[in-house]
């Protein structure tokens, strides 16, 4: 887990105490936007709703910092909002954002797995709850 926040970090640890996976989960105290981790270390990177927090210059430095520290084979998950399917939906989901997340629309139209290349990398996304929120899979193809 990489956070700005001490006291995300400190959650995170209290949440993984006493389970299993606990040892193979790394925690990073720092700004995702230039981890200061080698390239090709991890097997699995997850971001959950952190993209929709960040203006989209940040957007796209985070999502490639992502993608540069996972290992051949390795695959990178987010789960983030989405454009709503209805009209009915995105208009709510338009007033919600106006007011209390601003970058957040910007996840109805940005999609980065547009300028990766099939030839290292295959994706998958998943669209849940009327299209409210979306999963998405990106893993770099072994070498």
């Amino acid at each position: 887990m990489f956070d700005l926040v001490h006291a995300e970090l400190s959650h995170v640890r209290r949440k993984l105490e006493h389970a299993r996976e606990a040892r193979a989960c790394s925690l990073f105290q720092g700004d995702a936007v230039a981890m200061p981790l080698p390239d090709a270390a991890f097997d699995h990177v997850v971001s959950f709703f952190l993209f929709h927090e960040l203006p989209p210059a940040h957007k796209r430095r985070v999502f490639a910092e992502c993608l540069r520290v996972l290992k051949p084979g390795g695959t990178f998950m987010y789960g983030e909002f989405h454009r709503p399917e209805t009209w009915l939906g995105r208009f709510w989901a338009n007033f919600v954002f106006t007011v209390f997340e601003p970058f957040a629309r910007e996840m109805w139209t940005w999609d980065p797995l547009r300028e990766l290349d099939p030839e290292q990398w295959t994706t998958r996304r998943e669209r849940l709850l009327g299209g409210y929120f979306q999963v998405t899979f990106v893993q770099r193809r072994a070498a």
